[in-house]
């Protein structure tokens, strides 16, 4: 098919073709449904690699936190670790402590001639000192997981123990301002 043109002279009766009105409109609408085209599939490839982009955001900040809440609980844990040490020695250092009282208390009584109830008080120190012993035996370990397990399978308990606490805490706390304690 042979378009329309229009024929111009310029010059010593040589002419140019000149395209027409409809021409320039079809080109025109070709030019444009090219760069629609074209627009359309950057903007569906931009699509998809945002899409891709935002996966792996969305996958790299799951991985972040869930690493930061693990660290977080580790060091919890070698904190409360370290907490039970220190207090299992101290509970028995304060127990022994107490055995050996006991014991010089049950020699005094026994010098005074109280013998009977110096041997009532030397088996209290005994059993105090089996019992610091025994503190000595205490795995922390095995006492967070238990305490772990508790909270596990009973959060609504723990949650209530945890709010009786608060309460008492409180309390205590409000009852000491208004009440200070008075040197004598």
């Amino acid at each position: 098919m042979q378009k329309p043109h229009r024929n111009e002279t310029i010059g010593q009766g040589a002419t140019t073709a000149k395209p027409t009105d409809a021409d320039t409109e079809q080109t025109i609408k070709a030019t444009v449904h090219d760069k629609m085209e074209k627009a359309g599939q950057v903007a569906s490839e931009a699509r998809a690699s945002l899409s891709d982009a935002a996966s792996d955001l969305g996958s790299s900040v799951a991985k972040h936190a869930e690493k930061a809440s693990e660290d977080v609980l580790n060091k919890a844990m070698d904190g409360a670790r370290a907490t039970a040490e220190q207090g299992k020695n101290r509970t028995q250092e304060m127990v022994y402590s107490l055995s050996r009282a006991l014991e010089a208390g049950s020699k005094s009584l026994e010098d005074d001639g109280m013998s009977g109830t110096a041997g009532y008080v030397r088996a209290a120190g005994k059993g105090l000192e089996k019992a610091a012993s025994e503190v000595d035996g205490l795995d922390p370990d095995n006492l967070t997981r238990r305490l772990e397990t508790f909270v596990r399978e009973r959060p609504v308990v723990t949650v209530g123990i945890l709010a009786v606490a608060g309460f008492a805490l409180a309390s205590t706390l409000k009852s000491t301002r208004r009440h200070p304690v008075r040197d004598s």
